[in-house]
């Protein structure tokens, strides 16, 4: 591992909300780009964060040709990732 890599590529989790991004996409499946926000945050770096998941390959983003919202969904992955970051939760909530 590289010096600027020390910690591994779990590391990108430590940034605020990419977990809560992870699980949201989880649970609701293909999302609005507006309703991710509206139920995780409005952080203003809200779009670099979807941007570095994207980047990890754990999501995508696409625009709906029809309403022309930009969609976003895990890959597969993302969607491995995703559910063990959740069974991690379910076991700390027990």
């Amino acid at each position: 591992m590289s010096a600027d890599n020390e910690t591994g590529h779990a590391s990108i989790l430590e940034e605020k909300h990419l977990i809560s991004i992870l699980l949201y996409l989880k649970h609701e499946g293909l999302t609005r780009k507006i309703d991710l926000y509206n139920n995780v945050s409005f952080n203003p770096r809200m779009p670099e964060k979807i941007d570095r998941l994207e980047a990890a390959g754990l999501l995508e983003q696409k625009t709906d040709g029809y309403s022309r919202s930009t969609l976003l969904k895990l890959t597969e992955k993302g969607d491995k990732v995703a559910k063990l970051l959740d069974d991690i939760d379910q076991m700390l909530k027990a």
